[in-house]
């Protein structure tokens, strides 16, 4: 029987663990790295330690955000990446990590798929000699749909980093918000494209008379 110390733990039996985390912190150097997916993605995989994430997609620490699950369960992972949390870890792509197989699935696939759910299966109550509610609001989810998956296209065409709209790869030094006026200084109006159809932009451009254009400090 080990013994344990006066907090409970019981030392010994993980004598091998603590001294590969005194080896580990005595040679430990800062990587500088904020919390954010410097390449905007999160890996799904299995929590089978022999699978190395970062190293299959040549990524380094600090690259993606990793979450590992049970029995590769990936379709309750992608339930519980939608809404808050998939803006909380700040990626713009999923990648699911099999042991065997690799697939990308993105936010605009994810939001498509949802979107082809809702149509299959969506069900309005009510009556069409009264004011249907029910109707207004199935009408509002998929106007969301829409919204969320325009949202998401022009995020990946907006190469910059601008208020609201953040991209890791779009950052001073010092973490702050990097413009490129070069390239989006316009404003963006998308015209539906049709179902099937990508959508279209139209630009108006940004033109100062009596200001020049400043970087802002978010600090």
């Amino acid at each position: 029987m080990s013994a344990a110390d006066a907090s409970g733990f019981d030392r010994e039996t993980f004598a091998d663990i603590l001294a590969g985390n005194e080896t580990f912190v005595s040679g430990f150097q800062p990587s500088g790295r904020t919390g954010r997916a410097a390449k905007g993605l999160a890996i799904v995989t299995c929590m089978d330690s022999r699978v190395l994430p970062l190293e299959a997609v040549g990524m380094s620490v600090g690259d993606a955000k990793i979450l590992r699950n049970a029995a590769q369960d990936y379709q309750t992972e992608v339930g519980n990446m939608q809404g808050n949390r998939i803006n909380q870890l700040t990626v713009v792509s999923i990648l699911f990590l099999p042991k065997g197989l690799v697939g990308e699935v993105s936010a605009i696939e994810l939001i498509r798929a949802l979107k082809a759910d809702f149509w299959s299966n969506v069900r309005v109550l009510g009556g069409a000699d009264t004011l249907n509610q029910s109707l207004e609001r199935a009408g509002r989810v998929a106007d969301f749909f829409e919204l969320g998956e325009l949202m998401c296209i022009d995020a990946l065409h907006r190469r910059e980093s601008c208020g609201g709209h953040f991209r890791a790869e779009s950052q001073t030094e010092d973490g702050e918000a990097l413009r490129h006026d070069d390239e989006f200084a316009y404003v963006a109006a998308w015209e539906w494209g049709g179902e099937d159809g990508a959508p279209i932009l139209h630009k108006e451009d940004l033109v100062y008379e009596f200001i020049e254009m400043k970087q802002r400090s978010y600090k």
